[in-house]
């Protein structure tokens, strides 16, 4: 279970009908930060309030824990640069799970795309995160 984890939490993008999950990493920490800085987001996460050196720290430690497994969810309709190749899948399996509700609503797909920018290009479209353990 973990090991499946670990290695999608750093090399993998999830894109659903409505938002796209992919790996929590460094360019998402500055928002990340600004979130956590809202006394009543503190409140409801029962969490405590980190400097962005703290916040950075907790991110890289995050990664590197096989037994944590943190995404970005990015709201689909402000995600830009998504590959062609990835775009044309996705539009396909939209298509067919339209027309058969039995076929699945997520698709995976490995970040190849990873040094073209497409992480810090869709900071804003940053909506939440999802943890799992």
């Amino acid at each position: 279970f973990y090991s499946v984890y670990s290695s999608m939490k750093r090399t993998t993008c999830i894109f659903g009908n409505e938002i796209v999950l992919v790996p929590y990493q460094h360019e998402h920490v500055a928002r990340y930060h600004e979130w956590m800085s809202n006394p009543e987001l503190l409140e409801l996460t029962a969490s405590e309030q980190l400097t962005l050196e703290q916040e950075y720290k907790m991110q890289k430690e995050w990664a590197d824990d096989d037994k944590k497994c943190t995404f970005i969810i990015l709201e689909r309709c402000r995600v830009t640069g998504i590959p062609s190749a990835i775009e044309k899948l996705e539009n396909k399996r939209q298509k067919n799970s339209r027309s058969d509700p039995s076929s699945t609503h997520l698709s995976l797909f490995p970040i190849l795309f990873k040094d073209d920018g497409f992480v810090f290009r869709n900071v804003d479209a940053m909506v939440g995160d999802v943890n799992l353990f």
